[in-house]
């Protein structure tokens, strides 16, 4: 966790309300609003208070995405191979 993620989750529970501590928090931490509310968000639900997917659970459901894609490209493969050794057979 970046320490400027940190210090976002730090931050008191106005982010619903545009107001001048709003700009003071993103001006001291250097990041633009929409991030800061983005972080704020995912460290409530890194930390339980929020609905949603973890860190964690987003890279676990990329890797298994990816891994899904790899599994249906290798059954298209197989099925074409099938597919070939039986017109071989046949002939």
């Amino acid at each position: 966790m970046l320490d400027s993620d940190r210090q976002a989750l730090n931050v008191e529970p106005h982010q619903a309300h545009h107001d001048e501590s709003d700009a003071d928090d993103v001006e001291r931490l250097g990041v633009h609003a929409g991030t800061l509310a983005n972080r704020v968000k995912q460290g409530k639900i890194n930390c339980g208070e929020a609905e949603g997917l973890s860190g964690g659970d987003r890279a676990e459901l990329a890797r298994l995405c990816a891994e899904n894609a790899e599994l249906w490209m290798e059954r298209d493969v197989l099925k074409r191979s099938v597919v070939l050794w039986v017109k071989e057979a046949r002939r």
